[in-house]
C-alpha cells in the first residue's frame, strides 16, 4: 500500500497522523476519486454556465450606452471564456475517446469519465493532441487527465462565480448491480448521486427511503 497520489493536496490528508490516505492498487484514494467524479460531472453544466456569462458579457456591450444599429462593428467575444468552452469540450472529448477505445466502454462524454474516473487514475501515458493545431503533441497519463479536468472546473467556478460544497451521505447505492458506499450530495442540488455508477436520486427519496440503504448502519 501507498500514500494517495495527491499526497497534501489529497481532499483527506491527515497532518497530525499521516500525508494522505492510504490506497491500494488505484493511486488516488476513495475521496479524491468522489470529488474527482463531481468536478467532472460537473464540467457541462460548467460549459453552459460560461455560455450565459458570455452572454451577460456581450448584454454589458450593449448596455454602454452606445447605439446598436446594423451598421454597427461587431463586439469583440470574450476570448478567455471562449477559450476555456473550448479546452473544456476537447479535454473532455480526449479522453472520453482514450477510455472508450482502451477499455470498450459505452456512454460518452463527462458521465463516461467520472463513472470511470478510477479506470481513468490508473491509465498509462498516452499521445495527446493540443486544444489547437499549433499546439505540438504531449505524453500524458490518466492522473495528469484528472488534474486538468478538476483545474478546468476551478478555472469555470473563478469565471463564473460560482461555489460548490460536496458532503459525503451514510448509505449504499441503491442500484441493484452496485450497491457502493458513495452517496455524495451538492450543496444547493436537490439530488443525490453515486460516485460509482453515477445513479441518481432526489434528495427528498433519500431522507425518505435513506435508512433503507444503511444496511444496519449508525
Amino acid at each position: 500500500m501507498s500514500a494517495c497520489h495527491n499526497a497534501e493536496r489529497c481532499v483527506a490528508y491527515d497532518r497530525t497522523t499521516k500525508p494522505a490516505t492510504w490506497v491500494d492498487r488505484c493511486p488516488l484514494c476513495e475521496d479524491c476519486l468522489a470529488v474527482t467524479a463531481r468536478d467532472i460531472r460537473r464540467l457541462p453544466h460548467d460549459h453552459a454556465d460560461l455560455e450565459a456569462h458570455l452572454w451577460l458579457d456581450q448584454l454589458g456591450q450593449h448596455l454602454d450606452g452606445q447605439p446598436i444599429g446594423c451598421g454597427e462593428t461587431p463586439m469583440p467575444m470574450a476570448g478567455h471564456v471562449d477559450a476555456l468552452q473550448r479546452e473544456i469540450v476537447h479535454v473532455i472529448g480526449t479522453w472520453d475517446e482514450i477510455m472508450r477505445d482502451r477499455y470498450g466502454l459505452s456512454g460518452a462524454g463527462a458521465d463516461l469519465l467520472a463513472t470511470h474516473v478510477e479506470r481513468l487514475a490508473m491509465l498509462g501515458p498516452q499521445v495527446i493532441n493540443g486544444p489547437t493545431r499549433h499546439d505540438p503533441p504531449v505524453e500524458q497519463t490518466g492522473l495528469d487527465a484528472i488534474a486538468d479536468l478538476r483545474h478546468l472546473h476551478r478555472r469555470a467556478l473563478a469565471v463564473t462565480g460560482i461555489t460548490t460544497d460536496t458532503r459525503r451521505l451514510p448509505g449504499y447505492c441503491p442500484k441493484r448491480t452496485c450497491g457502493y458506499p458513495g452517496l455524495r450530495h451538492d450543496n444547493g442540488s436537490d439530488q443525490v448521486y453515486c460516485v460509482r455508477c453515477g445513479k441518481v436520486q432526489t434528495l427528498d427519496d433519500y431522507d425518505r427511503y435513506g435508512n433503507v440503504f444503511l444496511r444496519g448502519a449508525a
